[in-house]
């Protein structure tokens, strides 16, 4: 499937979905996250030991871990994932799909708290792997906070607002 037929697939066929069983399935916010092919950000990456980007993410959001598992094992929301992981198989090479279950942290933000203007703002998503000699502990404590105060420390330089 060609980006131009994937990313308005994601968006209009699996968003229209998604919106029509948020109920069943206690969403609290859908996002999906498309990413633009850029040859700047390709330039940068080429001397880097970065796998190849993932075309697009799903950020799924409810009000609690609760209410999440609640509605996951309710028998609405084991229909409406049944028919939601029927759809992305149109679509999605789900033998490459990962997921977590996470809580933001965040680290820098000097907006005033208003959302983006649509269309002009936009994100880098980097993902992470521990290196295998860290400890789940050793990882949290080194990204949340040493690596935390050097990504504030030099968020000017790096255009990061």
């Amino acid at each position: 499937m060609s980006e131009g037929e994937f990313y308005p697939r994601y968006l209009q066929g699996h968003g229209s979905l998604v919106r029509n069983h948020a109920r069943a399935m206690g969403f609290l916010r859908y996002v999906q996250t498309h990413r633009i092919a850029l040859p700047q950000i390709d330039n940068f990456t080429a001397g880097q030991t970065w796998r190849t980007p993932l075309d697009g993410q799903s950020e799924l959001w409810w009000d609690s871990w609760e209410s999440m598992e609640r509605a996951l094992a309710s028998p609405e929301g084991g229909e409406a994932s049944a028919i939601l992981e029927v759809d992305e198989r149109e679509f999605t090479e789900t033998s490459n799909v990962s997921g977590f279950v996470a809580q933001e942290e965040v680290v820098l933000d000097i907006s005033d708290g208003s959302p983006p203007g649509f269309g002009t703002a936009v994100k880098i998503v980097i993902d992470i792997w521990k290196r295998p000699d860290l400890s789940t502990a050793e990882f949290s404590a080194r990204w949340r906070a040493q690596h935390a105060d050097l990504v504030r420390q030099h968020a000017a330089a790096l255009g990061i607002c």
